[in-house]
């Protein structure tokens, strides 16, 4: 309880300084203030029905936290870039091709969903999840990181002519998240386009507030819907499981002792090296089950970095979030068209925090989703120069 109340404390002090600075709520330390106070908030209301934070635990949160919210509010109070208002758009009309995509996603979701031997919707969870001897989306879904930059660049360069374009491109992101039954496939596009109208200045706080519930209740329809007939459900353990086991469970994660240097850090590394030359094979991504009682296997975004490097990895990453992110979102703000589409796109590794950490770990599809951004921006015309 007393790490509780200390940290929700700290938190405190960073949203009460930074709305004082008039720093944006779609800020990396607003976002990250945010977050983290709503765990902290859970811990207090249901800390009971889960192990204590040990020392260990609140130690890297507070390393984490401090060093990267210091590093945030640094970069934020800085002056801020030349804004650019003009508006871009692809010199050529893609949108039979988005249609294209509509249809084989919708029907390779069809296929998935009726192979598998659970319901329709557990299947194409457990199929997500790469279960042994399921069907996959397969081709289609490697098109998702350039659908995703579409849809952000769409969003930034938002006008009359490009609302059937960005009505398809909707309706992709949504049907990726039907297919794959994630929460945070829901989230990720939805919270992409209210920080590109939230840094534009055209999503009012209010906005927000009304937004949030909705997307939550979304969700948490989306968790019924793909459960497995059975399951029992308790609103106050699902709340829990998913806001405060993480932050616990960072106490009790089993530290490998045969692992190799770096491997869950530098992942991806490892990964190149496996399939160019074999030897070590990288880490898994889904990580093992501990007990908190609750059964979890996120550990939050500290977990690669504390696994390999212990406390000092925790600062070094800490230090890199805030470099990166409050970097990006300094240039960000000036509605730079790159800088905000990668921001944007990305900020969903900010909120979910918390849960886990989905920059290093993720990095291939990260760096696919910031390559098909820079592409687009690259081959993008002034408005008026189209012609």
């Amino acid at each position: 309880m007393t790490f509780l109340i200390l940290g929700s404390v700290l938190i405190l002090v960073f949203l009460i300084v930074g709305a004082e600075r008039r720093i944006s709520l779609y800020s990396p330390l607003m976002m990250t203030a945010v977050v983290w106070q709503i765990v902290f908030i859970s811990g207090l209301v249901y800390g009971s029905r889960f192990f204590a934070v040990t020392d260990r635990a609140f130690v890297l949160w507070v390393i984490w936290f401090v060093v990267s919210g210091s590093i945030y509010y640094a970069l934020a109070i800085q002056p801020q870039p030349a804004r650019q208002t003009e508006l871009r758009r692809l010199p050529f009309d893609y949108s039979l091709a988005l249609v294209g995509l509509l249809a084989w996603m919708a029907y390779r979701v069809r296929v998935v969903g009726l192979a598998g031997p659970a319901e329709f919707l557990s299947n194409l969870r457990l199929s997500s999840n790469e279960a042994a001897g399921l069907e996959s989306l397969g081709l289609v879904g490697r098109f998702h990181p350039l659908v995703f930059a579409l849809f952000i660049f769409e969003t930034v360069n938002a006008r009359g002519d490009n609302r059937r374009l960005r009505l398809l491109l909707w309706c992709l992101m949504l049907l990726y998240a039907f297919a794959t039954m994630g929460k945070l496939d829901i989230l990720t596009p939805v919270l992409a386009w209210a920080v590109v109208r939230g840094i534009k200045g055209t999503f009012p706080l209010r906005k927000l507030l009304v937004l949030a519930p909705v997307v939550f209740a979304v969700m948490l329809v989306l968790h019924f819907a793909r459960a497995v007939r059975g399951d029992q459900f308790v609103l106050a353990e699902f709340l829990s499981i998913y806001t405060y086991s993480p932050l616990v469970a960072l106490g009790y994660m089993n530290t490998p002792v045969d692992a190799a240097f770096g491997a869950h850090t530098f992942r991806l590394f490892y990964a190149v090296i496996h399939a160019v030359l074999g030897g070590v094979e990288p880490v898994a991504v889904v990580q093992h089950y501990v007990a908190v009682p609750h059964m979890t296997n996120v550990y939050t975004a500290m977990q690669p970095f504390a696994l390999d490097f212990g406390a000092i990895g925790v600062a070094f990453g800490a230090a890199f979030y805030g470099l990166f992110f409050g970097l990006l979102f300094h240039q960000a703000r000036s509605n730079r068209q790159l800088p905000l589409i990668i921001y944007a796109g990305l900020s969903v590794v900010i909120v979910g925090q918390f849960l886990g950490e989905m920059l290093v770990t993720l990095l291939s599809g990260q760096l696919q989703f910031v390559a098909a951004a820079s592409l687009i921006v690259y081959w993008s015309r002034g408005v008026d120069r189209v012609g």
